[in-house]
């Protein structure tokens, strides 16, 4: 992990604990006002370009900070820029991810950093999602990117999915909060279809762990989570979080938070969507969860049908025999490897 910067002011010696709104309000006397730009992919030209335009301005400060995120056993190296433009202007981004303008209202000079943002990035590829990470008690963004998955849903699951499947981006679509259970045993295509609605979606995904949502209404997060308005949450296995109560003293304050935040007033406010995963019987979950209003769609993922089955086998030409019993999709693609081998779905 290592930061970089030049002309730093003698205040901050370092950009991971540095908050823009109020070194924003540092250096102007002034409450900002804030453009978001999410789903952006920024050219690293960019940087080049920022420095010709802005960086004979007096104060013009560029900070550089890089993580080093383990996901999935694998490493990814996360940079972000922090750039003090000029006066009244600062300039937040992740070059693969999202970008932040806190501006003094001045619109001519808004739009001129635009059109130089826009002529260097693009539209997010559908296959990015977003994770919660924390550093120094400050909670950020990184993007992670998911394996393409066959896009015609209808084809490797169960029939009965597709009017759920309408439902469900019918409300995502929507300015809308809630919540989407999705269950049934391992291997059955949970996380297969997940990564289906996040390659179809353009809206911001972003992927949780329980321990995250934990901390959801705490004072230090909540100004994180208003930034995130209209976005998706996942939250996969997730039993424990989602377990019932019966009557237990004790407080699962995971479990409060998504019911305060798929139908409470802040979710109300800022459109927040979960779609939990998990892998226990639904009689197992928090009944609450499962109340009209809060809950927009459920389906139970099973295993494929022998005749959907055996078109996947015809279709892609596997090389095993026709099935004569339902199959689940691991067992299906993972046909003659050992247990321990099957592939997630």
């Amino acid at each position: 992990m290592q930061t970089e910067s030049f002309r730093i002011p003698d205040i901050f010696s370092d950009y991971r604990g540095l908050k823009k709104i109020p070194y924003y309000f540092y250096l102007n006397n002034d409450i900002p006002r804030k453009y978001e730009l999410n789903n952006i992919d920024l050219n690293t030209s960019i940087l080049n370009v920022l420095e010709e335009k802005f960086g004979k301005n007096e104060g013009y400060v560029c900070y550089k900070h890089s993580s080093d995120v383990l996901y999935k056993n694998k490493r990814k190296i996360w940079d972000k820029y922090l750039f003090v433009l000029r006066k009244g202007c600062l300039f937040e981004c992740e070059l693969n991810s999202h970008a932040t303008i806190l501006h003094d209202g001045n619109q001519e000079k808004l739009d001129e950093l635009l059109e130089i943002i826009r002529t260097h990035s693009e539209i997010k590829k559908p296959n990015q999602f977003y994770m919660v990470i924390k550093e120094l008690d400050v909670y950020q963004l990184a993007t992670f990117e998911i394996e393409s998955v066959e896009s015609d849903i209808n084809k490797i699951y169960n029939s009965d999915l597709m009017s759920i499947h309408q439902e469900i981006n019918l409300f995502l679509g929507t300015q809308k909060s809630g919540l989407i259970i999705l269950h049934g045993k391992q291997g059955t295509g949970k996380t297969s279809y997940l990564r289906h609605l996040i390659q179809s979606n353009d809206k911001q995904i972003i992927y949780l762990n329980a321990d995250i949502v934990s901390h959801f209404s705490a004072p230090h997060f909540v100004p994180f989570l208003v930034q995130q308005k209209d976005s998706i949450f996942i939250i996969e296995d997730c039993e424990e979080l989602l377990m019932a109560r019966n009557g237990s003293k004790n407080i699962n304050s995971g479990l409060i938070n998504i019911l305060n935040m798929s139908d409470g007033l802040l979710g109300d406010a800022l459109n927040l969507k979960f779609i939990c995963t998990f892998n226990a019987p639904l009689k197992d979950i928090d009944k609450a969860l499962l109340r009209k209003g809060r809950l927009v769609a459920r389906y139970e993922f099973n295993d494929l049908s022998a005749e959907k089955a055996n078109a996947i086998i015809q279709e892609q030409g596997l090389n095993i025999p026709l099935q004569t019993a339902p199959i689940s999709l691991a067992e299906l693609f993972n046909y003659e490897k050992q247990t321990f081998e099957k592939k997630r779905w």
